[in-house]
C-alpha cells in the first residue's frame, strides 16, 4: 500500500489515483476540495500531529461527509523527490492481516507493533479496517 506525499500545493496535480494521501503542509479547505478533486478515489488523509490540530472545522467536516479518514501521524524516511510516495511493506500488511485472522482484536494488534516499524496507531487503525473490509467484500464474492 502507498502513501503519496505531498509537501507543496504545486504537487497536488501529481496525485492522480492515490488513494491516501500524506500533507506535509498545513493544507486549507480549499487545498483540501482540490486534493478530493484530483483524487476521487480517496480514502485517508495524513496529517502531521502539528497541522491536524490546526485544520479547519469545515475542513474536518467536509472529510467527514465524503468518507475520507482523517489521519495523524508522521511519515518516516521520506524519499526527497518531486513524485514521493512511502510504501507501507507488504510484511506489515500481511502481519496485520494474519492477525485478524488469528483473531486478535484492534488493540492488541496495534500494540504489536514498535514505534520502529513506522505506522502511527491511527494509520494502523485505517489499515486494519481497509483489510478487514476487503476481506469481508472477497468472502461475499465467494
Amino acid at each position: 500500500m502507498r502513501i503519496k506525499v505531498i509537501k507543496s500545493l504545486e504537487e497536488i496535480n501529481t496525485l492522480k489515483g492515490a488513494s491516501i494521501v500524506h500533507i506535509s503542509f498545513r493544507p486549507s479547505r480549499d487545498d483540501i476540495l482540490a486534493i478530493h478533486k484530483a483524487c476521487p478515489k480517496l480514502k485517508a488523509i495524513q496529517l502531521p500531529p502539528s497541522h491536524f490540530n490546526t485544520l479547519s472545522i469545515s475542513a474536518s467536516y467536509y472529510l467527514k461527509i465524503v468518507g475520507i479518514t482523517l489521519i495523524k501521524g508522521n511519515i518516516i524516511r521520506i524519499v526527497e523527490n518531486k513524485n514521493s510516495e512511502y510504501t507501507i511493506s507488504k510484511l506489515i500488511i500481511n502481519k496485520i492481516r494474519t492477525k485478524i485472522i488469528d483473531g486478535e482484536n484492534d488493540e492488541s494488534i496495534i500494540q504489536s507493533f514498535s514505534e520502529y516499524e513506522n505506522p502511527s496507531t491511527e494509520l494502523l487503525q485505517f489499515l486494519i479496517h481497509e483489510i478487514k473490509e476487503s476481506s469481508l467484500t472477497a468472502t461475499a464474492i465467494k
